[in-house]
């Protein structure tokens, strides 16, 4: 008979043959942290024959192989009208100004005295011409004045502050600092903080009659949306001459309306400023 708060000799001997079996590792216990609901077997599992052992390790592999290949997602085919959703969302990267598809590209100049056109030089001077198309593409030089006109010498044109014909500022500007352009072969620049590009000299065009010439302070790297066209044979001022320190490279000449260059040229003017404002309504790539 136990005493109060024993259990019983039979149960105790239970409890210590578990205990046994899973020091030798013959049957291992199944604690409710390995398997939640169910409960500790009471006796060791009876060890299985070889043919049997190997039968049913067989049929445990099939039905393992079967198990995973239903668990495995199978890819849906998308709706066609997903695809088509999907790719409309996908983000589209911006696109530079464009530029010229041949070698030599026109430009159109409307202004309040007329129209002329002048054919660019992209294949020689793909820096220079890259600058200016991305710059007449963008609307930069519509609405601004020739600010300087001298009869015999130079037309000049494309300070941002000429919009104000009247502006002493005017001759001073250029385009934004650190702004981006596309050169004619494809190659992205960027300007320097003073908005100017590289000097180009790399091919001897002579600033002849009609050339169209870059503007520059005279130091280098100072060119930027300025230019002037010539209306005589300036050959002084081109970049491999040495007679004086004055180096501007051509980019483009006239091919059409050379008399409204002329008659620009010959506008009245003050401090080489036109009297009466020459506009240029509007410039355009061709």
């Amino acid at each position: 008979m136990p005493r109060p708060g024993e259990r019983p000799a039979k149960k105790v001997r239970r409890i210590v043959r578990i205990v046994k079996i899973k020091k030798k590792g013959k049957a291992p216990v199944k604690l409710p942290s390995d398997l939640k609901a169910a409960k500790a077997p009471t006796t060791p599992p009876t060890k299985p024959q070889k043919g049997q052992q190997q039968q049913k390790q067989k049929q445990q592999n099939q039905q393992q192989q079967k198990q995973q290949q239903q668990a495995k997602p199978k890819p849906k085919p998308k709706p066609a009208a997903k695809q088509a959703k999907q790719q409309q969302a996908k983000p589209q990267t911006p696109q530079a100004p464009p530029q010229p598809k041949g070698n030599n590209d026109l430009v159109v100049f409307e202004t309040s005295m007329g129209t002329f056109k002048a054919k660019l030089y992209a294949d020689k001077m793909p820096i220079t011409v890259g600058n200016f198309i991305c710059l007449a593409n963008k609307g930069f030089y519509n609405g601004l004045h020739f600010h300087r006109v001298i009869s015999g010498f130079m037309l000049q044109f494309g300070c941002p502050k000429s919009r104000n014909p009247k502006s002493p500022a005017a001759g001073t500007g250029g385009p934004p600092p650190g702004s981006m352009f596309t050169t004619t072969t494809g190659k992205k620049m960027e300007r320097d903080r003073g908005g100017n590009i590289k000097d180009e000299f790399t091919h001897k065009i002579s600033n002849e009659p009609g050339t169209l010439s870059m503007a520059n302070t005279g130091a280098r790297n100072s060119g930027g949306s300025q230019f002037f066209v010539n209306t005589v044979h300036n050959k002084f001022l081109d970049w491999f001459d040495r007679s004086t320190e004055s180096r501007h490279p051509v980019f483009g000449k006239v091919c059409e309306g050379m008399n409204v260059v002329r008659a620009i040229e010959k506008t009245r003017t003050k401090n080489d400023c036109p009297v009466n404002p020459v506009k240029m309504i509007k410039v355009t790539i061709i």
